[in-house]
């Protein structure tokens, strides 16, 4: 028994880690055209969707990440994504305890329904999803709207992961430059990660 919870610790570790990347693979990658033929993909809107006992943000985004899973496949090397959290239908704490999810491509509406492209989970038993944004000021912002910042990207995402409910539950911050924003003036020290994961607590 003992061998068998150690294996499934390993499991689970290893399975969080491969989300964690993705979540940094994809968001490293946001991206804002220049080109106005693709003012479609000028798209990074971080929505603050804080509700009472509800620490649980969205983010949608275009991304150079994207996954092509046929060789001939037509598709474009940008595609729209989005980040999203939904209660767990099979917990009776699901609300509370959520699913996290990884849209690519297809159309997504305010309560997060999805037409077309692929959806995935990205963990489960998820307590907290807060996403904050570093701006060129050093200042973290809830939201982000491209129109209300003069279509420049931040230059940082900060995000706040609980994963695992109840007592074991573990609390990360992931610390994520975006390394193709358009914004002038972003600078990343050392001391950048542990900073920033400290502002986010305030």
């Amino acid at each position: 028994n003992a061998e068998e919870r150690a294996g499934w610790a390993m499991e689970k570790l290893r399975i969080r880690e491969i989300a964690l990347n993705r979540i940094r693979q994809v968001l490293s990658a946001s991206y804002v055209p220049f080109n106005r033929t693709r003012l479609q993909f000028s798209v990074f809107e971080g929505m603050d969707l804080e509700r009472a006992g509800e620490p649980f943000d969205a983010l949608t985004f275009a991304s150079l990440a994207h996954r092509s899973y046929r060789i001939d496949a037509k598709e474009s090397d940008l595609v729209e994504m989005t980040l999203f959290t939904k209660p767990d239908p099979a917990r009776e704490d699901g609300e509370s305890c959520r699913i996290l999810y990884l849209r690519e491509g297809g159309v997504i509406n305010e309560s997060f329904e999805v037409e077309g492209g692929l959806v995935y989970p990205l963990a489960y038993e998820v307590s907290r999803f807060q996403i904050y944004y570093l701006t060129t000021e050093g200042e973290l912002a809830q939201e982000w709207k491209l129109a209300e910042r003069a279509f420049q990207l931040p230059c940082a995402v900060v995000i706040k992961l609980g994963l695992g409910c109840g007592e074991e539950e573990e609390d990360w911050c992931l610390f994520i430059p975006l390394y193709m924003s358009n914004a002038s003036g972003c600078e990343f020290e050392e001391q950048a990660l542990e900073d920033v994961c400290e502002q986010a607590e305030k």
